[in-house]
């Protein structure tokens, strides 16, 4: 791509062209003018087109040359990252469009607390609303490895106001509006972003019946987040207390990730393709396969191979794994509701001439294949991306006895390095599940009770193991173990803020939902284990402003079948 069309994309200031079907749907204007953009989210289009441009810019003091006011008062900060001096980057994630992540000196930390955004009255509540979204669900604070990497990295929420109109802006106020709201209690903001969410859904409705435009990116990027404002507008009243309106909510969301499919499909049939978009489609081939894993769907098989859309090295094995544990998944699915709805049938449906035993069998065999590659990924995991293990020291308190489990915290390279493993371990959860749930089939396996037992015995142990770990994972994910709390085998566990919004942002508690929502989805838990991971599961879900995680919570440990929720 050109640097000047680089550019004209970074600052998006072109007229949107409506034809006469949207505008019959969008009669009324929105509030932000596309010829009034707000001085505070002028830095954002300024970053973005000395990002993309390739040109270096002198960066003068901001306040000297006019570019922001300088603060007066205590507690008055800039609400977007400024540029750093000596040639450093920020640590804006849409820098890049080739997929690497880049280098740890090219990124730098956002020192302020992500509730520190300075607000008055006379700010409008769609400036207030968009500031939330940027600093907690699209400024990074870690850097994170390219297996970590969401779609997310590639939404610039400072388009929204030049180009207020557009697909992807419509939905990034919609799912900025609804989180902040959700956040702050503040029913103006949620009625905003109904209404731009039902305006974000209606054109992108369209886009899919144009030719032309089904396969742009903004047009997957807007499905892709309005898949998440559905989890964000439950709250307590929206959901009953039963897992089957839990599973009725879910649906909108599948509905969501069912159209990314079919956009996905046609964006990889296109003759010619840009590295943005190459890289954008795998990362929303991540999460869809996620979404297809816990609701036990079959995958279509042009979705299957991660090399063709771009993974490699060992995230191109765990990705290997990972569509191997969706396929049994499925089969599992099918042959034990065909088991519990037919106990006395000699044959299964789904085996075709096999016998229930003989279709139980070939079963377990693929779950234990799968696991013994997984196993085997761990032993080809380079050494510089595993954890380490450490005891808390000062372990009694009763703040930190309910932070901690078992005494026993990891410490990783970086908290998208524990992502990858809480993935993993997920992986190995859902495989031990049907392990589970295949030896529990009354009367499907003939043979010494001994051996059932024994069978039972280690998939339980290993499920224990499993969830152990995740545990001890949540304390580093959650910015209790900070630098220098290390003391050789021992950890110091920072005080708990009064809120772990304060200090962890919702790009890194969401790296843990899909790991802890597959955990509630399974059997065979011990007690404690299910208790702790409940707590997290309440804990995460206020972080990310995601309703249906927070009622996936308070049914944990009682959801015991396969659900469906993935980010």
């Amino acid at each position: 791509m050109a640097k000047a069309e680089r550019l004209e994309d970074a600052c998006d200031v072109r007229e949107m062209r409506l034809t006469a079907d949207e505008m019959k749907y969008l009669e009324e204007p929105s509030s932000v003018s596309s010829h009034a953009i707000p001085k505070s989210w002028l830095p954002h289009l300024q970053a973005a087109a000395r990002e993309d441009s390739n040109f270096i810019f002198l960066n003068e003091n901001e306040f000297a040359v006019g570019r922001q006011k300088r603060p007066r008062g205590p507690n008055v900060r800039a609400r977007i990252v400024s540029r750093t001096r000596d040639g450093q980057r920020s640590s804006n994630p849409h820098q890049k469009t080739d997929g690497r992540p880049g280098s740890s000196e090219t990124l730098v930390q956002h020192p302020e607390p992500r509730n520190s955004v300075s607000l008055t009255l006379s700010t409008p509540i769609e400036e207030q609303a968009l500031n939330y979204y940027y600093h907690n669900y699209l400024e990074m604070e870690h850097l994170l490895p390219d297996l970590a990497d969401s779609h997310l990295k590639y939404v610039a929420a400072g388009r929204c106001f030049a180009e207020p109109h557009s697909i992807l802006s419509l939905a990034i106020f919609a799912v900025s509006h609804i989180t902040f709201g959700r956040a702050r209690k503040c029913q103006t903001s949620l009625t905003a972003g109904t209404k731009h969410y039902s305006k974000a859904l209606v054109k992108t409705n369209l886009a899919l019946q144009n030719a032309s435009h089904v396969t742009d990116d903004e047009v997957l990027q807007a499905i892709m987040l309005l898949s998440f404002y559905e989890n964000s507008v439950v709250d307590k009243g929206s959901i009953p207390d039963s897992s089957q309106a839990i599973q009725t909510w879910t649906s909108r969301n599948f509905a969501h990730h069912d159209g990314a499919l079919a956009v996905l499909k046609l964006r990889r049939q296109a003759p010619q393709r840009t590295n943005h978009a190459l890289v954008l489609d795998k990362l929303v081939r991540r999460q869809l396969m996620r979404s297809l894993l816990l609701r036990s769907s079959p995958l279509p098989p042009w979705l299957e191979d991660g090399f063709e859309y771009g993974e490699r090295g060992f995230a191109l094995e765990l990705d290997t794994c990972l569509v191997e544990v969706a396929k049994i998944r499925h089969r599992a699915k099918v042959l034990l509701a065909d088991s519990a709805s037919n106990p006395s049938s000699s044959s299964s449906s789904s085996e075709g001439e096999c016998g229930q035993e003989a279709a139980l069998h070939i079963l377990l065999e693929e779950a234990f294949a799968v696991d013994t590659k997984l196993l085997r990924w761990t032993d080809n995991t380079p050494l510089e991306n595993w954890y380490t293990t450490h005891t808390v020291k000062n372990y009694g308190g009763a703040e930190i006895h309910s932070r901690v489990f078992s005494r026993t915290v990891h410490v990783y390279p970086t908290v998208g390095h524990a992502g990858m493993w809480n993935r993993y371990r997920a992986l190995r959860l859902a495989v031990s599940d049907i392990v589970l749930q295949t030896l529990s089939v009354p009367d499907g396996l003939t043979g010494p009770d001994d051996t059932t037992e024994a069978l039972l015995d280690a998939v339980t142990l290993t499920i224990e193991q499993l969830s152990n770990d995740i545990c001890a994972s949540v304390p580093y994910m959650l910015g209790l173990v900070g630098t220098g709390c290390t003391l050789g085998d021992d950890v110091i566990i920072a005080d708990p803020p009064a809120s772990s919004k304060r200090t962890v942002k919702a790009t890194t508690a969401g790296i843990l939902c899909w790991p802890l929502a597959t955990a509630a989805m399974m059997s065979g838990m011990p007690e404690k284990n299910q208790q702790y991971l409940k707590k997290c599961l309440l804990e995460v879900s206020e972080m990310v402003d995601d309703g249906v995680l927070e009622r996936l919570a308070v049914f944990f440990p009682q959801l015991s079948k396969p659900s469906s929720y993935a980010r």
